[in-house]
């Protein structure tokens, strides 16, 4: 008995403060490295791969690659940046925070332990199985928390697997900036044209002769390039200029998930759960940052996958036709019947942005929804299934 109290007391006053001290160093020594990732997540702008590309890489000082970017060389191809900037502050963002969440693991340990130890200083028997049953809450987040870590790794590229090319992030990430990148070389293209119709259309011309003019030459045109041409470019350069602002929020809230989901959600969430009174909690915090780095990104690359070459071709050839037949005076002359080229074009533009929407828009909605029905599932078997810990009984 006296050899049990004595173990008791090496658990709470040694080891366990030891484990908090750590974490708190942990914590006040990873700030550099915040500041590293902060600056990777600004410097990741997806308008171009050369605007990319040309941003300094030397901001996260990390030599280690992960196997997803040293043998995949389809990714350098497709989006230089990644494996150059993303790739880079992924892995410090693990080096910072994985360790964290393991310590947060063993804390959720280590309250179970004061529970059982303090049944056992005050021969509670109930306390006791209470404690008990808290060490199986403890080993259930453990199998979560390990179980979710090793697959993101894997994935991901940071540990060794014979999965190369199953990271969800190179793939969403690369599909929606070379749309956003198409989508802004179209929009330009029209712009352009658009400025120079209508800087055609508001110029007045008369010729003169013995005192009698003749009427408005160019106003006879004006109204036909206006309605068949001008306007439906405006409403396609409006659309668009919609569109790239959805692509860049969906650009954004993949990136920010993938370094906020362990720190913010994550490890927070395995403490909450630790904790009876914000078991919940905590399981919504976990099934957050499940749901949000893994799952999320991965129907965005199916989705992505699947429906972003047809729409990508399409924008190219609208941006290729309208810029071969816009050259010169060709702008004003191909504007200015229903059969004109661009006439016929914006027209077909129009016609085909169900096309753009279901891609830009709808399908990530539907992700959205999907992503937060599977969040509420794993929140309520993480979070509500352990309710009854507390009556847990040792026969």
């Amino acid at each position: 008995m006296k050899t049990k109290k004595i173990l008791i007391l090496f658990f709470a006053f040694i080891l366990i403060p030891m484990q908090f001290g750590y974490l708190i160093s942990y914590a006040f020594s990873s700030t550099t490295s915040v500041q590293l990732q902060t600056t990777a997540l600004t410097s990741a702008f997806p308008a171009t791969s050369t605007s990319i590309s040309s941003s300094s890489t030397t901001t996260i000082p990390i030599s280690s690659s992960t196997t997803y970017c040293s043998q995949n060389q389809i990714v350098d191809q497709n989006a230089p940046w990644y494996c150059s900037q993303i790739n880079q502050a992924m892995i410090s963002n693990w080096d910072t925070w994985a360790p964290v969440a393991m310590v947060a693991l063993f804390i959720s340990f280590d309250l179970a332990l004061i529970i059982y130890i303090a049944s056992v200083l005050f021969a509670d028997e109930k306390l006791k199985n209470f404690a008990i049953g808290e060490f199986y809450e403890a080993i259930a987040t453990g199998l979560i928390v390990i179980g979710f870590l090793s697959l993101a790794a894997t994935i991901l590229g940071l540990i060794p697997s014979l999965i190369v090319n199953a990271n969800p992030y190179t793939t969403s990430l690369s599909y929606i900036s070379n749309t956003i990148s198409t989508t802004q070389s179209l929009t330009s293209q029209l712009f352009q044209i658009a400025v120079a119709d209508k800087s055609y259309t508001s110029t007045g011309l008369e010729i003169c002769a013995s005192l009698v003019c003749s009427s408005n030459i160019i106003g006879v045109f004006s109204f036909a390039i206006n309605y068949l041409f001008y306007l439906p470019a405006v409403t396609l350069i409006t659309y668009f200029l919609d569109g790239l602002t959805v692509l860049y929020g969906e650009f954004y809230i993949i990136l920010i998930f993938m370094y906020a989901a362990i720190p913010v959600f994550l490890i927070p969430g395995i403490i909450l759960r630790a904790l009876l009174p914000t078991r919940a909690l905590g399981g919504l915090m976990i099934a957050l940052a499940i749901g949000f780095y893994v799952i999320m990104p991965t129907f965005f690359s199916v989705a992505f996958y699947f429906t972003n070459t047809n729409l990508l071709n399409q924008l190219n050839s609208e941006a290729a036709y309208f810029g071969q037949n816009s050259a010169g005076g060709e702008a004003q002359l191909n504007a200015a019947s229903q059969t004109g080229p661009l006439v016929i074009e914006a027209n077909l533009a129009e016609q085909g942005m169900g096309t753009f929407w279901l891609s830009v828009l709808f399908y990530p909605a539907l992700i959205f929804a999907m992503t937060y029905a599977l969040v509420t599932q794993l929140a309520q078997l993480i979070g509500g299934a352990t309710q009854t810990s507390s009556r847990f009984k040792i026969l």
